[in-house]
């Protein structure tokens, strides 16, 4: 029975290696190529969202999603989601195991983890929401404070004689605290309660397996080799609490991402994803605008009225007038970014609809009035589009 003990031990310590090991290796592939695919089906929402919300967006937010709601979906929402994939896995073969050796066990073994299981979920949907709500408002209202204190040094020190701003930066630092460790001490009872549990089933299993069998030697040979396994199996459940606690304070990356690509979803623009790469339009006499009039979305007034405007080839244009006027937005009409609008606009005849919109846009040579560098080189800069290696370096000077 001692040999049975150390080989079972040996197993069970090995089987844990393998599972854990793959596991880890598994995961950093998925991982890796989840968090590229996400990351690379965002940026090709962005590009076929319509441009119109594209122009309304706020594109901070959008920064944010990439570089950190992206991420976090992936290291602290799916990331823990394989975790407690594999550590149920783990936990199935232990209770195998079990089984083998007593399976009257196994009975106690799930009321005790249903008694805990419901005391877990107790505590998760009773406190936790409200308390993580509540922490992520404390720490709103810390980050204002600290903006008033920092932006505002001039004003508090010149009017602030009664310290209203002084109170309200002690209440909100005070608030803050405490609902951070409130936190703190309501995500560790699970481990408490783990470990309260755990003791409790070996007393129990003990004195069960001392009542069931004739031989006491022989039960406690059986107690011996359940509690090794039981004592693999206290990390595994302590890993899962800690796994699912990490997926619902990470569901709020997850959100973020999902309210994203929702949003670009739904405003996806059709019309500007055909491309006809062997057309090349060609622009010999006029460009022509008849009539055009659009409105944005939600507002009444239409921002150009009927405008009507014929270039030819060579001539120099410039439009005037005051802001809010409708410039930037006829630079938008002309680039194909801005589609639903009533008239029409076409080179040499050639309506700019549809496919036309990107094969027009090989002619195009646009500075915007807040111009976007990147962090390359002039020549990258100037040559924007085209790999460093492939860009004529005679044309960039040319240009500049």
């Amino acid at each position: 029975m001692i040999k049975i003990i150390i080989l079972v031990s040996m197993a069970i310590f090995l089987v844990k290696f393998l599972v854990n090991f793959t596991s880890l290796w598994v995961q950093k592939i998925i991982l890796s190529r989840w968090r590229f695919n996400i990351t690379f089906q965002l940026r090709e929402l962005i590009m076929t969202s319509s441009s119109e919300t594209f122009i309304k967006s706020d594109v901070s937010v959008l920064i944010n999603r990439v570089i950190d709601s992206i991420p976090g979906t992936v290291k602290y929402f799916l990331s823990p989601c394989l975790d407690l994939a594999n550590y149920t896995f783990l936990f199935f073969i232990f209770i195998s195991i079990i089984i083998f050796i007593n399976p009257y066990v196994v009975f106690l073994i799930g009321f005790g983890s249903f008694f805990f299981g419901s005391a877990y979920l107790f505590i998760q949907g009773r406190f936790l929401p409200a308390i993580t709500d509540s922490y992520i408002q404390s720490l709103s209202s810390v980050v204002s404070s600290v903006s008033a204190l920092l932006k505002g040094y001039k004003e508090n020190k010149i009017y602030d004689s009664l310290g209203y701003e002084k109170k309200q930066f002690e209440n909100n630092i005070r608030r803050n605290s405490r609902l951070d460790f409130t936190l703190i001490f309501f995500q560790a009872i699970p481990s408490i309660f783990v470990e309260f549990v755990a003791v409790a089933l070996i007393l129990f299993t003990l004195l069960l397996l001392i009542i069931v069998s004739s031989d006491t030697f022989a039960a406690v040979l059986e107690f011996s080799m359940i509690v090794v396994v039981a004592v693999r199996m206290l990390p595994i459940l302590n890993r899962s609490l800690s796994a699912l606690s990490r997926i619902q304070n990470g569901s709020r990356h997850a959100k973020a991402v999902l309210d994203a690509a929702q949003s670009l979803a739904e405003h996806a623009s059709l019309a500007e994803e055909v491309h006809d790469s062997h057309r090349v339009l060609s622009f010999r006499k006029t460009i022509d605008i008849e009539h055009l009039t659009f409105t944005y979305s939600g507002t009444p007034t239409p921002v150009l009225h009927k405008v009507s405007i014929s270039v030819k080839k060579g001539e120099h244009l410039g439009i005037v007038g005051p802001s809010g006027s409708g410039k930037s937005t006829l630079v938008n009409v002309l680039l194909g970014f801005l589609t639903n609008y009533s008239g029409s606009f076409s080179i040499d005849g050639v309506p700019i609809v549809g496919q036309e919109i990107a094969n027009m846009r090989k002619l195009v040579g646009y500075v915007d009035q807040t111009p976007f560098l990147r962090d390359a080189t002039i020549l990258e800069n100037v040559a924007y589009a085209e790999p460093p290696e492939d860009a004529d370096k005679g044309r960039a000077l040319e240009c500049l």
